[in-house]
């Protein structure tokens, strides 16, 4: 019997991975051996491990985390469920240092604060004011086409969220103005923005100005035109014949920062496009989301920033909470596909200091 589980959740592991159907993994199954859940989990995920050293120890995280994961389900204290997300074989620690940005409290240094006062300030002249819809309804730009497919930023252990939220948050932007869909290279703008922005971490602010900058010049590239993206910060080749600029027929002209913890504020911006946002990940249960209902984070979340997203929407669930969509780039078998959906009333900073470039 145990055999014949194991290659049906071969089967069904191959399956969900070709069609992204967000259907649960046969390994979150408690019925299932422990073994069996932990080679189904192995290959829905493509873990490998260099020997049966280190497959054994591994194995034996993910036994503790899966025990964990199904006694919170069966609790059912959770407005959500919880499941066995790609990080299913690491400790808490490995976690935070593999897939999250060192925790910080503090906003970027002043320099940074002054120049984003000034561009808000250019920016006043040229957007109109933000109005939120009188009732809260619902947006999703992944429905309206201006939302290009999840990424993994998971190589080399590399943080580059802040990368790849400002580059969801463009993408929207450009295909709202030009009506194309146009991936953009999230490696070249781990390579090209400059300070303290690496695989150990930045800051959105800084990647949006950097894009600005960089389509100023018309030197903003597309996925296809610069080099893949392979999680480490490398010599910045943009302009310097080694890429190919984009076709991006959009000019980004600047950075507008959402007014800090005004959820009417942030509402008001995803209706017109898709915005960058930092967050508080540090909540244990926020690796293993998995879906089937609205995260709510825990009373102290929110404190810091050691991740970024793109918010690319917002609703209502069934049972009337209010919530943001988020993209995230932890790839697809990380929350309902990739997205997930949080509380306007417990979202983990999101509202904190969002931001969105305009042209």
């Amino acid at each position: 019997m145990a055999s014949a589980r194991r290659w049906l959740c071969l089967i069904l592991a191959a399956a969900a991975a070709a069609a992204a159907s967000g259907a649960p993994a046969p390994e979150d199954d408690p019925g299932m051996p422990m073994v069996a859940r932990h080679r189904c989990w192995m290959a829905r995920v493509g873990r490998t491990y260099a020997d049966a050293a280190e497959k054994a120890r591994r194995f034996e995280l993910f036994r503790a985390n899966a025990e964990r994961i199904d006694a919170a389900n069966r609790a059912g204290d959770l407005t959500y469920t919880l499941g066995l997300t790609p990080f299913a074989d690491l400790t808490a620690d490995e976690f935070r240092a593999r897939h999250l940005m060192p925790d910080a409290d503090v906003d970027e240094p002043a320099t940074a604060r002054v120049l984003f006062e000034q561009e808000e300030k250019a920016a006043k002249q040229h957007l109109p004011p933000s109005r939120p819809p009188a009732v809260w309804g619902s947006k999703d730009w992944r429905d309206l086409g201006a939302v290009t497919p999840v990424q993994d930023q998971d190589k080399n252990n590399c943080n580059s969220c802040w990368a790849f939220a400002a580059v969801a948050a463009t993408e929207g932007l450009i295909k709202i103005e030009t009506g194309n869909v146009t991936p953009l290279s999230a490696q070249q703008v781990l390579d090209c923005t400059g300070g303290d922005n690496t695989c150990k971490g930045g800051h959105i602010h800084e990647a949006l100005r950097y894009i600005a900058t960089a389509s100023a010049g018309g030197r903003l590239s597309t996925d296809t035109s610069y080099r893949p993206y392979d999680g480490e910060k490398g010599t910045c080749a943009a302009g310097s014949g080694s890429a190919s600029s984009s076709s991006v027929a959009v000019v980004i002209r600047g950075v507008q920062k959402v007014t800090p913890h005004d959820k009417d504020a942030l509402r008001a911006a995803v209706e017109r496009q898709p915005v960058a946002a930092d967050m508080d990940s540090s909540d244990p249960e926020f690796r293993g989301f998995k879906g089937g209902r609205v995260y709510r984070g825990s009373a102290g979340c929110g404190k810091k920033r050691n991740h970024a997203v793109a918010v690319v929407g917002y609703g209502t669930a069934s049972d009337g909470t209010p919530y943001w969509l988020l993209k995230n780039s932890w790839g697809t078998d990380w929350g309902e596909n990739g997205y997930m959906r949080i509380a306007v009333d417990a979202d983990c900073g999101v509202s904190s200091r969002p931001a969105y470039p305009f042209v």
